[in-house]
């Protein structure tokens, strides 16, 4: 394994040693929620969502991977 990578799983296993004993976690195990999350381009007079009325969580444990075509708001959310 190089040594790249095993830097990552090494500040991993820290961050979820320290995480896991946080005192003030949320109580549902949401580590991030987004909730009805919309984005609006303007373009001329014209008005294109990029994202609209969007809802999620992730839990402690989940691997989550926004997936789509090029356009489709991937990166729009993750800016948001």
């Amino acid at each position: 394994m190089s040594s790249c990578r095993s830097d990552v799983i090494d500040a991993w296993d820290q961050h979820e040693r320290s995480s896991s004993t946080a005192p003030n976690g949320p109580p549902d195990g949401v580590l991030i929620r987004v909730s009805s999350v919309s984005k609006t381009f303007r373009s001329g007079g014209n008005r294109i969502p990029a994202v609209d009325d969007l809802s999620l969580d992730v839990r402690r444990g989940e691997f989550v991977a926004l997936v789509g075509p090029s356009g489709c708001g991937k990166t729009t959310l993750m800016m948001i």
